[in-house]
């Protein structure tokens, strides 16, 4: 650039610069002029303010309550002289709104305006809280409210007789009032005065006890001495822009949820399925979102991890929302009973958690009132209330409290309505609006109880025998099952037996389940007999599976369940295909399919010592490597063969895994799983071929001095006692057989103290003479004329030449 050409820039950019100044000036100064005749320029009415100029009855700004809209602010920018007019209408079929929200609406008003605002109010009636002549009406409040506002921020009011005097007094106030800039207020300290000055008034309730007298007057309770505005009157949609309200517990925390959400859909509630639901804000383009995670028990640790209140995605969605609330005590209460001693002290460990993994707000919320009966006894429940409410004193966290409320609606409806759902969806509204008004009002708390005696508790307890007695029959294998076994004779909670250390400790046990397996019902729990089993929800995975780890599972369809089952409980949302890899908070957890030695000839990028393959084993913390089913089948290798290639082939990814490697042999198969005899499922799952080739591979493993993943008792078991309903071809079992493997596996993985086992004998030439003996070990099973048998029949020719060439070169 040349000095002529960068002269020329300077030039034009300083002509730009002051054109711009001088048109700004000339603006204010037009605007500041125009400002004393009411009858030109531009002048915008807004709300109660009715007059030729312009006429708007009624605008979003009539109630302060709801945000400002970008239309209005930019009429108010673009105006003039703005007037805003207040009036007794503009509340009379809302409750209240908040101080805060008020000033938010003046100030937004008047920055908008630059200063010049008027408020008139001339609509209201003429009310002097000094002499006592108020009639504490919530127009009369709110007109104080915006009094109040104003001149807090400096802004003019005048209250005009008649609406033909209109033009005369703005003439009068435009001239002769110096313009303010809006200055910020405190919606509190405006409050206090407020309340000074209406003494004998009802606010809006600013604590939960003020609640508790009352009526419930067409579906909506209303409390005696002062208002609670409800989810219309609070400015929903800008109190959730950019906040994501999570729900955790069991019915009544579903039922809030609920509530909230149909006030967004406008649907009625069994229409609505919530577990995550993001809504678009309207008017703005922001979203706010709604969780529902169900963890109705305490006991649902021993009976499905995933619906147990620290489970690591629930802990996950806790850390990401802004308010967490949490209901429990039912069902703990009831049929899923825990011991009232054991529950205070395990519910009180669960609050510190959540509290812990909360970034926002944690909300306790206890038990409403229910009807006494069989398990909802009301000296049991009201026990089961303390430990909550207790839980959240030792942990300061605030609680959410209705039973008062919600016990005098009960009583209200008569027994007939609170026998339906109409009782608790009344108690789900009136949760969910305590709730919203802690959110979204300054001047609404929720109480952090005092009282944290634990030891005093349970003293008191123990002389209330009640407390301590299971209400009803567990009804079938489920609960029944699962109390006797996750209880000893002290009535603890096997979370006092000892933590198993070694996998051999794991192999005798019992399977908990919560009915026949199915597809449907993926739960089961193993239980050794000797000691306790962590599961998933006992672990820190972020620790042992995030940042800086990566898992590789490699091998067949039995070792991808694993992989799979790790995805669909850590991945969140959960996956709607089965992908081949997923992140975990920084750490990588994969799966590589190399289901068969026989890959190497057939397909060599699936065969297990593929160059890919063994680079992705040398760049993992830990590898699982399972075989046996495919090699036993349609891609049969002969055993002995079989057994020599194994040890090969774990060998070498021995030396490459630099850091772990484990094996997974066959788990536990059987041929009467198989719908069909006639199909390979039958034909190519024989007893006495599936422990050949699963022996062979725990061989190759001690072999090597490599641990096993060993669930065969689990499998075995299993199907002893559910039979054909427990897998669907004698090989592969419903999703939950993986849970239970891999909370076996999370062991290993998570904790320094739990190890698996090496097999110890290592006889190559022993085993082969066995299997000598068993004829139908050495039989391939697979159909002629495909793939795989073509490879195999090739395999068998090179094997006995090689075995010909052998004998000559001993005969020589």
């Amino acid at each position: 650039m040349n000095k002529h050409t960068a002269l020329k820039l300077v030039v034009l950019f300083t002509c730009f610069v002051v054109f711009f100044d001088s048109r700004r000036t000339r603006h204010k100064t037009s605007k500041d002029n125009q400002g004393c005749d009411a009858s030109s320029g531009s002048i915008l009415l807004l709300g109660a303010v009715q007059v030729n100029l312009q006429k708007q009855r009624v605008l979003y700004m009539q109630t302060p309550s709801r945000p400002v809209t970008r239309a209005h602010l930019r009429a108010v920018a673009a105006a003039n002289f703005t007037v805003y007019g207040v009036a007794p209408w503009d509340i009379e079929s809302h409750s209240m709104p908040s101080m805060d929200d008020v000033v938010r609406s003046v100030e937004e008003l008047h920055r908008a305006s630059r200063g010049h605002l008027v408020i008139n109010t001339n609509s209201f009636p003429v009310c002097d809280p000094a002499e006592q002549s108020c009639t504490c009406s919530s127009a009369e409040i709110y007109k104080q409210m915006v009094l109040l506002a104003a001149e807090c921020s400096g802004i003019h009011v005048m209250e005009v007789a008649s609406n033909e005097n209109l033009q005369e007094a703005l003439s009068r106030v435009m001239c002769d009032t110096p313009f303010a800039h809006p200055q910020p207020c405190n919606a509190g300290e405006m409050m206090a005065t407020l309340r000074g000055i209406l003494s004998n008034c009802a606010f809006n309730c600013t604590e939960q006890a003020a609640l508790h007298n009352g009526k419930l007057v067409e579906q909506k309770w209303e409390p005696k001495r002062c208002m609670l505005p409800s989810k219309a009157d609070l400015g929903l949609a800008r109190c959730f822009i950019d906040r994501e309200v999570h729900f955790i517990g069991d019915e009544a925390a579903r039922g809030m949820a609920e509530a909230v959400e149909m006030h967004f859909t406008g649907k009625p509630v069994d229409e609505l399925v919530v577990i995550k639901n993001e809504y678009v804000i309207p008017g703005t383009r922001k979203t706010g979102a709604i969780h529902f995670t169900k963890a109705p028990s305490l006991l649902n640790r021993y009976f499905e991890p995933t619906e147990y209140a620290l489970y690591t995605k629930t802990l996950d969605l806790v850390e990401a929302t802004t308010h967490t609330v949490y209901s429990a005590g039912v069902h703990d209460a009831g049929q899923l009973w825990t011991p009232i001693s054991r529950y205070l002290d395990e519910m009180i460990k669960v609050v510190s958690v959540l509290k812990k993994a909360s970034k926002g707000q944690l909300i306790v919320h206890l038990m409403p009132y229910m009807r006494p009966a069989t398990c909802t006894a009301t000296k049991k429940f009201d026990a089961y209330r303390e430990a909550v409410r207790m839980a959240a004193a030792c942990n300061g966290v605030p609680v959410l409290d209705t039973y008062e409320v919600t016990r005098t609606m009960f009583h209200t409806l008569g027994q007939k309505h609170t026998d339906n759902e109409r009782y608790h969806l009344l108690a789900a509204q009136l949760g969910s609006d305590v709730l919203l008004n802690n959110m979204c009002r300054q001047d609404f708390n929720l109480t952090v109880p005092e009282e944290c005696d634990p030891e005093g508790a349970k003293k008191r307890w123990a002389t209330v025998p009640e407390i301590h007695e299971y209400c009803e029959p567990p009804p079938s294998l489920s609960i029944r099952q699962a109390l006797a076994l996750a209880m000893n004779d002290t009535g603890s909670l096997d979370a006092e037996a000892p933590v198993c250390k070694m996998q051999n400790e794991t192999f005798r046990g019992h399977i908990l389940s919560t009915g026949v397996p199915s597809p449907d019902n993926a739960w089961a729990r193993w239980q050794p007999l000797t000691c306790r089993l962590p599961t998933l929800t006992d672990f820190d995975l972020k620790k042992c599976l995030g940042s800086g780890h990566s898992l590789l599972f490699m091998g067949d369809s039995l070792t991808r369940m694993l992989a799979e089952t790790l995805e669909d409980l850590l991945s969140s949302p959960p996956p709607t295909g089965k992908t081949r890899h997923f992140n975990y908070h920084g750490g990588r957890v994969a799966f590589r399919f190399a289901p068969s030695l026989l890959m190497r000839r057939l397909s060599p990028v699936f065969a297990p010592l593929s160059k890919m393959t063994l680079k992705e084993v040398a760049g993992a913390n830990l590898t699982v490597y399972g075989a046996g089913a495919w090699d036993m089948g349609t891609h049969w290798m002969p055993i002995n063969h079989y057994l020599d290639e194994m040890i090969r082939t774990v060998g070498v990814l021995k030396a490459k895994a630099q850091k772990r490697l484990v094996v997974n042999p066959m788990h536990f198969t059987s041929r009467n799983g198989c719908s069909d005899t006639q199909e390979l499922c039958y034909t190519c799952n024989s007893p006495q071929k599936a422990a050949a080739y699963r022996e062979a591979v725990r061989m190759a493993a001690a072999c090597n001095g490599v641990p096993v993943l060993d669930t065969y008792d689990m499998t075995q078991l299993l199907y002893r006692t559910f039979g054909r309903t427990s897998t669907g071809d004698g090989l592969h079992y419903y999703p939950y057989m993986s849970r239970m493997e891999t909370d076996v596996l999370m062991n290993y993985v998570c904790r320094q103290d739990f190890t698996l086992t090496v097999p110890e004998e290592c006889d190559p030439e022993g085993a082969k003479k066995r299997w000598a003996t068993v004829p139908e070990i050495h039989e391939y099973c697979g159909k002629e004329g495909t793939p795989e048998y073509k490879i195999v029949m090739k395999q068998l020719e090179e094997l006995k030449k090689k075995e010909n060439d052998s004998r000559a070169d001993e005969n020589l």
